[in-house]
């Protein structure tokens, strides 16, 4: 088993023409060439979004998605909460809550939980 930080998963996805990225390349080779598993915890999903859209990578919130949604779909790589994560990004797609935000929505959806919040967006869009 493995786990891979986010700062791997953004090499990956950006290609970008780095040291850094070569590692990752090597590392990502490593994965799919072999039969170990990869975990992503739900954190570093998180944190991914927050580097790719943040503002130095400025990249478009769609793009994103669908660069971890097709980076979720590498031979051995799964996502921990993985059916979670897949509604958590459908909604953060389509609205304008943080990805964390989305998150705690489905989720208190999922345990049948009151969620609690001063966020004035998040209370609006509370189910």
């Amino acid at each position: 088993m493995r786990i891979l930080d986010t700062n791997i998963i953004v090499r990956i996805i950006l290609g970008e023409d780095t040291q850094q990225n070569q590692k990752a390349q090597i590392i990502l080779h490593e994965i799919v060439s072999g039969d170990q598993e990869v975990f992503i915890p739900t954190l570093v999903v998180s944190e991914v979004l927050y580097v790719l859209c943040g503002k130095i990578y400025q990249r478009n919130k769609d793009d994103a998605i669908v660069a971890l949604q097709t980076f979720g779909q590498i031979k051995n790589i799964s996502y921990e909460e993985e059916h979670l994560i897949e509604q958590t990004l459908e909604i953060y797609g389509s609205c304008s809550l943080a990805f964390t935000d989305c998150y705690l929505l489905i989720k208190s959806k999922i345990l049948n939980a009151q969620l609690d919040t001063l966020d004035q967006k998040l209370n609006e869009a509370i189910f």
